[in-house]
């Protein structure tokens, strides 16, 4: 039997292990529905005991578990239409037939590094997965700030190695490095882990530090360098662990570590053989290369992994997902969408947009709205953005702000919203507004204020009553009355 679901707009329930204290389980279920529902978003964990003859849901996301239970309630939910999305993030040979069978029945997967993705594809060689990758997120709400006068040591660093009960063996990887180091240089070591293993460091003197994830991120900080030895290829998590904490990090070369060390320009600190380790190690002990690895590593990490980037990236796969059930085509391109604040080389492209909504008569009056813009874009109070899509610029809009501290809140006057004629029709119009509200939220959450947004074009008119804010003829107030699950309303 399959009900009549709308797949008009995400509707998710996840279902996971719901331990929080699992890395993965925090940072991929826990965080993630706290984040969709911040964009506004519907998402909530299962419950066995909801009624299924009306599910209030569309898209049904499984995190890790295979067993014949879940298995029997994926192929029920599925017979009813709703959507089935496994998340999967590690091997699990002795579970493998179950794991087969999940991936088998699911509409959509999500794994966090390139080698689950071929783990997955190579588990169903006959079919073609629909496959998203996402890695965890930053398990920190923001940067801590580097500090080059606290990296000085040249001896007698702290060294940590952090894993599982089950990874311990890892340090076997560098373990003839570490003594052979240990005869020239004078170090701690020390293992943080959830049970004592001391039949792994034998000769390495290592101090065991029980796992405790409260205080995980403040203990990595205590340490001078880390160590993240592996045996088998892995997600990045650690080596992104290690890295938000300003803790230098010396790892074997996998290559879900390399995407980092590639793009940063680290790869001196990725490691095949016990040489390389050693001399990894070694050039650790100067605070100038410690200071440098972080200096390059740390910015780039989180533009990359942080919480906000990854929530656009399953809001876009689950949109995918609803556009395909319904019958239709859909473009990666069309729906990623970025904004940031117009500089000055953009000036040209946001005059050629422009001119396909109002055309200039002569190079006069071109001239006269190139001068007005670069005004613009100096000026406080007015702030121009620019939304990418496809690795170009899609969009353009303007906003005027005013903070009324007597009032105590920001006024946002939304100008203008422009959208280039090839990305009209895609909802890239209704994305950017979306981009403007977490933009101005984050900023009304800094400074304690309520936001006021003010505006003109029916099109924002309809994109905010579909979001859930009170609307009036003149301008609607963020967090003061919701109106409920209201549908989409198609605005662009």
């Amino acid at each position: 039997m399959t009900l009549s679901i709308d797949y008009r707009r995400p509707k998710i329930r996840f279902i996971s292990q719901l331990i929080p204290l699992q890395s993965s389980t925090r940072t991929r279920v826990f965080k993630i529905i706290e984040h969709l529902k911040r964009a506004n978003e519907i998402a909530d964990f299962f419950n066995y005991g909801e009624s299924l003859d009306e599910p209030q849901f569309n898209i049904l996301v499984v995190q890790k578990i295979a067993d014949e239970q879940i298995i029997k309630l994926v192929e029920r939910l599925k017979r009813l239409g709703i959507i089935i999305v496994y998340d999967i993030v590690d091997v699990d040979k002795a579970n493998e037939h179950n794991i087969r069978k999940i991936i088998e029945l699911a509409d959509g997967v999500i794994v966090d590094c390139i080698f689950i993705e071929k783990y997955c594809r190579n588990l169903l060689l006959e079919k073609q997965l629909n496959l998203k990758i996402i890695p965890d997120s930053i398990d920190l709400d923001e940067p801590i700030p580097l500090e080059k006068n606290k990296i000085t040591k040249t001896n007698d660093l702290n060294i940590v190695f952090f894993a599982n009960p089950s990874n311990l063996d890892c340090i076997e990887v560098c373990k003839e490095a570490l003594l052979k180091l240990s005869k020239e240089k004078s170090f701690t070591l020390a293992y943080i882990a959830g049970q004592e293993k001391p039949e792994y460091f034998t000769d390495l003197n290592a101090k065991f530090i029980k796992w405790n994830p409260n205080t995980f991120n403040e203990t990595l900080r205590e340490f001078d360098l880390a160590i993240i030895p592996q045996k088998y290829e892995k997600g990045n998590t650690k080596l992104v662990q290690s890295i938000i904490n300003n803790l230098p990090a010396v790892s074997t070369n996998i290559e879900s570590y390399r995407e980092i060390a590639e793009q940063t320009n680290t790869s001196g600190f990725l490691c095949k053989t016990s040489d390389d380790w050693y001399n990894a190690l070694l050039k650790m002990f100067n605070p100038e290369e410690r200071y440098k690895f972080l200096k390059k590593t740390t910015e780039w990490v989180w533009s990359r992994y942080n919480i906000d980037e990854l929530i656009s990236d399953y809001r876009e796969f689950f949109t995918k997902l609803l556009i395909e059930k319904r019958g239709g085509s859909y473009d990666y391109d069309f729906v990623k969408v970025k904004i940031r604040l117009a500089e000055l080389k953009d000036v040209d492209e946001i005059i050629k947009l422009a001119e396909e909504w109002h055309p200039v008569h002569n190079d006069t009056e071109r001239g006269i709205r190139r001068a007005t813009l670069m005004e613009t874009l100096g000026k406080e109070g007015h702030e121009v953005f620019i939304a990418e899509g496809a690795g170009k610029i899609i969009g353009w809009f303007d906003v005027r702000t005013y903070k009324d501290w007597f009032m105590l809140r920001y006024s946002i006057h939304v100008e203008h919203i422009f959208v280039t004629a090839t990305y009209r029709n895609r909802k890239v119009g209704s994305m950017i507004l979306q981009k403007i509200i977490e933009y101005y939220e984050k900023l009304g959450e800094q400074s304690n204020m309520n936001l006021v947004f003010f505006y003109s074009e029916g099109i924002v008119d309809a994109f905010f009553e579909k979001n859930g804010f009170y609307v009036s003829s003149q301008h609607f107030y963020i967090r003061k009355k919701r109106l409920g699950d209201k549908e989409p309303l198609g605005v662009d």
